[in-house]
């Protein structure tokens, strides 16, 4: 019964040690829509907030979100690298005709410190 009981706790501090090395980090993909094309940029707040992160070359992989061709594959693309969706607005500019259409897509994920 010993036995059972310190493996219990050993497995749950275990669990519990590996769950503190974990850090939320948030982004959002602007997509403004004009009649030829869409532009997507990504904003993910300070580069600073992002300094923990292990894999120097993740940053520079998540700007090549900038290069897609349309919001699908920007959102399956920051899915694929672990990201995952929140939420999305949309800023419809029927009430001002003159702005342009703009989707804000917010994503959220857990990394290693």
């Amino acid at each position: 019964m010993r036995k059972l009981f310190l493996f219990s706790f050993l497995l749950l501090f275990a669990v519990y040690s590996i769950g503190q090395n974990k850090v939320e980090r948030f982004c959002k993909i602007n997509i403004t829509y004009s009649k030829h094309n869409e532009v997507i940029e990504l904003d993910y707040g300070n580069k600073a907030s992002f300094s923990i992160l292990r894999d120097s070359s993740f940053l520079s992989k998540m700007e090549e979100v900038k290069n897609l061709k349309n919001g699908i594959e920007a959102i399956n693309f920051m899915i694929d690298l672990g990201w995952e969706f929140v939420s999305i607005v949309n800023h419809n500019s029927s009430i001002n005709p003159g702005q342009l259409n703009r989707d804000y897509i917010y994503f959220k994920g857990f990394f290693d410190k």
